[in-house]
């Protein structure tokens, strides 16, 4: 395909929406043109698009509405009626120096086959002589067949940046309504040159109009914050605090903060700032990681929703991000709040213990007790200062699970989903970022807690996908591990002086399948962590029971194994990529990755990913229930 055809294919009609007897909101004449000029951008006049809505168009405002337009060049027929909506906005305002009167399009509909963006093309020398050598060819539409008309280049740029062109034929179609927004075909250049702006309104006898340089016109070659900034603009001042806080948060020069005034501005201005040190996302995407934690806070689900899909446009996932920018090493520049060493100051805490008779070994009734940590600063175990109970100590009406009986695990599971449930409805609105501690006797922590379910208004929501969600013991809450807690709080202080800064392979030690529970009690005996075998079993005698008794505050295991399945070892090293205190993140990314959350994927098969299976075990000494003193 030549330039020239390839000019031509991009060129489009944009019509008028009017409302029609049923009040239904209709396509009516050709009120301008537009071009392609990225894969679904196009160019216009800003007043052509004033006049399509009905709209003040002088407003600093990003217009809302839908744009209808046309390809009439393409070789599909009939020509399809495509929306569009504006993302980038300069609209016309003859108090400045510079009236710029450009509008952007995103198309909502993809373009027809064989329509690609227009050639674009720089005039180098706008001061010379050789202005007039520059032929130029304007097709535009003032009847719906179209008109082209000739013109050259009359003048250097005004005062306002437009550039004067004429036809100087005595005969011959001049620039009109209906050419406003039109590309300018360079003959010489062999390329787009500029955009029609407007005809000559003084003398609109002469063969005179105005165009605007190329050079002035956005390039669209970063499609992506486009696409994000008219996803923003949906949601206007609900989030403007939001956003200017976040922004600030995110950018490391405060200096430069100022000068980005613009919604625009800040986003150009983080997409333009140099990646360093350890980060390993971009400003762009921490930003949006940052401010749709934000906005989950506030539970503007829809808002981000809209990040989520934005995020899997630009092939990424929205949760992975979240889960980084939660853990990342440099938080300064990602804008997340500062956290101490072993605990984000910003968190709450579920704390629910599930606990057998200490003193009846032959008992399988369980008795069930939580309560709600609102402040990790403030909290004190010995005088529960800064929690709060939710409701006395209940005992359950389901008997203690036995391995192998389906029908009690069932029952076990569907009893602790209303609990947690009824715990959550109870958790009060100073409650943030939510993080669930289960305590459960040690032959029940194979048990799948992040699998249990639970409705909101007839919705079913997945426990361990909506919250990070950490196994604990509830041995370790009871008198006889007063034999074990010395090596706990040590093993517990060597994991926090390395909290930020020591890999997940480095602190979770390895036991090889098969191995005999000796060995691994040796290993349990010289590591802070462990990573068990697939498949690893609860109870006495088991490689979890080894943790427990060497008073390892961290260990990791799949509920069963994958010997055949190629991806599942790729699937665990996601998990353990990065430093020890972003791991609960990852074990809740690879849960959302099971469930199909987040990155556009169908749910995964119980069998299907690891995911569904992974436990993580994180006793945290510093944080227990009041119960323990």
């Amino acid at each position: 395909m030549s330039p020239y055809e390839q000019y031509r294919r991009s060129i489009a009609r944009i019509y008028q929406v009017v409302t029609n007897e049923d009040g239904e909101l209709v396509t009516g004449g050709i009120v301008g043109t537009g071009f392609l000029v990225a894969e679904r951008y196009l160019l216009t006049c800003a007043h052509v698009v004033a006049s399509v809505l009905s709209i003040d168009g002088q407003s600093s405002d990003i217009p809302q509405g839908l744009v209808y337009l046309d390809f009439p060049f393409s070789d599909v027929r009939p020509c399809a009626k495509l929306q569009a909506r504006a993302v980038y906005w300069l609209p016309e305002d003859p108090s400045q120096s510079r009236v710029e009167d450009i509008a952007g399009l995103y198309l909502i509909d993809a373009p027809p086959q064989g329509i690609y963006p227009a050639p674009m093309k720089s005039i180098d020398d706008l001061n010379g002589e050789s202005l007039r050598e520059h032929r130029l060819q304007i097709s535009g539409f003032p009847i719906p067949a179209g008109q082209e008309a000739h013109a050259v280049i009359s003048s250097a740029p005004l005062a306002n940046r437009w550039v004067q062109i004429e036809d100087t034929k005595e005969t011959g179609v001049s620039v009109k309504e209906g050419f406003s927004g039109s590309p300018v075909w360079d003959t010489k250049l062999q390329g787009v040159v500029g955009m029609v702006l407007a005809k000559d309104a003084i003398e609109p006898e002469r063969k005179v109009a105005y165009m605007t340089l190329r050079q002035h016109l956005p390039a669209f070659e970063n499609q992506r914050l486009y696409v994000l900034l008219d996803s923003l603009s949906e949601f206007g001042t609900q989030v403007e605090d939001d956003l200017q806080k976040v922004y600030q948060d995110c950018h490391p020069d405060s200096s430069s903060v100022l000068g980005a005034a613009t919604l625009w501005g800040k986003l150009s201005s983080l997409e333009e700032m140099m990646q360093g040190g350890q980060i390993q996302v971009s400003p762009l995407l921490a930003f949006v990681a940052r401010l749709s934690l934000t906005l989950e806070a506030r539970e503007m689900d829809d808002a981000v929703e809209t990040l989520r899909q934005w995020a899997r446009e630009q092939g990424e996932d929205l949760t992975r991000l979240q889960a980084y920018v939660r853990s990342s090493p440099d938080q300064t520049d990602l804008g997340v709040p500062q956290t101490t060493d072993n605990e984000d100051s910003n968190a709450s805490y579920l704390v629910v213990v599930v606990q057998a008779d200490p003193y009846d070994t032959d008992s399988t009734e369980l008795s069930i007790k939580a309560w709600i940590i609102t402040d990790v600063n403030q909290y004190d175990a010995v005088t529960g200062q800064g929690s709060r109970r939710l409701f006395p100590e209940h005992k359950l009406t389901t008997h203690r699970p036995t391995s192998g009986d389906t029908e009690a695990e069932l029952a076990f599971a569907q009893q602790m989903s209303k609990y947690l449930y009824s715990f959550l409805k109870q958790r009060g609105r100073d409650v943030k970022n939510l993080i669930l501690e289960i305590f459960l006797p040690l032959d029940l922590l194979n048990h799948p807690a992040d699998a249990w379910r639970f409705l909101v208004y007839g919705v079913e929501r997945v426990l361990g996908s909506e919250y990070p969600l950490i196994l604990r013991s509830s041995e370790r809450l009871e008198y006889d591990y007063e034999f074990v807690r010395d090596k706990w709080r040590e093993k517990w202080e060597t994991l926090m002086s390395n909290y930020r800064s020591a890999n997940c392979g480095a602190v979770l030690t390895p036991v090889p399948t098969g191995a005999r529970i000796n060995q691994i009690l040796s290993l349990a005996e010289t590591s802070v962590g462990l990573r068990l075998p697939d498949a690893s079993e609860a109870g006495e005698g088991s490689p979890i029971a080894a943790v427990l008794a060497k008073g390892n505050p961290v260990a990791v295991w799949l509920r069963q194994g994958f010997p055949n399945r190629p991806g599942h070892q790729q699937e665990l090293d996601r998990v353990f990529q990065g430093c020890i205190h972003s791991l609960p993140g990852q074990v809740k990314s690879a849960r959302n990755e099971a469930l199909g959350i987040g990155d556009g994927r169908p749910q995964h098969t119980d069998d299907d990913h690891v995911g569904h299976h992974l436990v993580l075990l994180w006793e945290d000494y510093d944080r227990l229930p009041p119960i323990a003193f």
